[in-house]
């Protein structure tokens, strides 16, 4: 499911490491996730492939917190910390971790809270519970509301993971 991004930017600094969202997509949802083990000995996750203009693309995956969901999180390698939108932490519920955290964007800087995720996953990719960083992120299009950002926090953990933009997999390898 491919959609074509018109009329407003399409980079916008979010705050945590150079983070990355969408703007004005024209159809989606975050597809179902269907995680066969792939040949390789990984899992797969559907991915949401957004296009801009000039080529460029944001790859959204579906994430469950707490057996609810999915959730639109923006895949982002170079990201160094994981981010959950400020209103969804709230609307789980999910605790608070620690004081207040300052977190310096490409253009701005500012106080964030961090909370405790136990229970997730990336579609059916069970991951480990961690402290994520809840910013209120920018809603790229009223369709397709993004969540989250999935950072190099959570990807390092696996031993590779693989972006497949032509059949809009993402595949996670476990270390051997």
């Amino acid at each position: 499911m491919n959609c074509t991004l018109r009329g407003r930017p399409w980079r916008l600094a979010l705050l945590a490491v150079a983070l990355v969202a969408a703007a004005g997509c024209r159809r989606g949802a975050v597809e179902q996730p269907g995680a066969p083990p792939s040949e390789a000995g990984g899992q797969t996750v559907s991915l949401l492939v957004l296009q801009g203009p000039g080529g460029s693309t944001l790859a959204l995956v579906p994430v469950f917190i707490g057996g609810q969901g999915p959730f639109a999180f923006a895949l982002d390698t170079g990201a160094s910390h994981s981010v959950i939108d400020k209103d969804l932490a709230e609307q789980l519920d999910l605790p608070a971790t620690g004081p207040a955290v300052e977190m310096t964007g490409v253009v701005t800087t500012t106080e964030a809270h961090q909370v405790r995720v136990g229970t997730w996953r990336v579609g059916d990719v069970e991951l480990p519970g961690r402290t994520l960083v809840a910013l209120t992120l920018s809603e790229p299009d009223r369709r397709v509301k993004l969540r989250g950002l999935l950072g190099s926090d959570v990807l390092s953990r696996f031993g590779a993971v693989t972006v497949d933009y032509d059949n809009r997999r993402l595949t996670l390898r476990s270390r051997p």
